[in-house]
């Protein structure tokens, strides 16, 4: 590594998977993580997950349908459903990162996932709250049932948005 006083000794840079290496002739192997394996995520992603989970949680949200099934099917029947959601989530996201050219780390895949199902999963929630069809205390089953529902459609809507303005931002 260079000192203070040294402009750099570093004479080649390598990208292999994601992952820069430094290699200098008198120094070790410096492994640097590129930017989209880290896992952390900016406030700037989650606002941008707030409006794609609104442009499609929002008309799923006011629709009979939802209501319906949100009451009328059990959470086994349900949970299943939220299982393949947060599976094709992943793959989702995993599959436009890869094409971005530098694929998620496991860690930071699951990150994304988490935080992306958990602002949609709240965004959904506080729409089915505000129309008054958010039963917590009367029928908490129904709510969550609900909520799970519109979240699966909102939650790819999320994503495209966070990738969209991803892809803009970085022209």
């Amino acid at each position: 590594m260079p000192t203070k006083g040294e402009i750099g000794c570093c004479h080649q840079i390598v990208r292999c998977h994601g992952i820069l290496a430094k290699i200098s002739p008198s120094a070790p192997i410096t492994l640097l993580m590129s930017k989209s394996s880290r896992p952390h995520i900016y406030w700037r992603d989650v606002a941008k997950l707030a409006i794609g989970a609104c442009i499609i949680g929002f008309p799923i949200s006011v629709t009979e349908e939802v209501w319906n099934l949100g009451s009328e099917l059990s959470f086994v029947r349900v949970l299943p459903f939220t299982i393949a959601s947060v599976a094709l989530l992943a793959a989702v996201i995993f599959v436009i990162h890869r094409k971005d050219g530098e694929p998620l780390s496991l860690e930071a895949l699951l990150v994304r996932v988490v935080v992306t199902y958990s602002v949609t999963f709240l965004i959904c929630a506080l729409f089915l709250l505000g129309i008054d069809r958010l039963d917590l205390f009367q029928n908490p089953m129904a709510a969550l049932n609900r909520t799970i529902i519109v979240a699966f459609p909102a939650s790819f809507a999320a994503t495209l948005v966070d990738s969209f303005a991803d892809r803009l931002h970085d022209r």
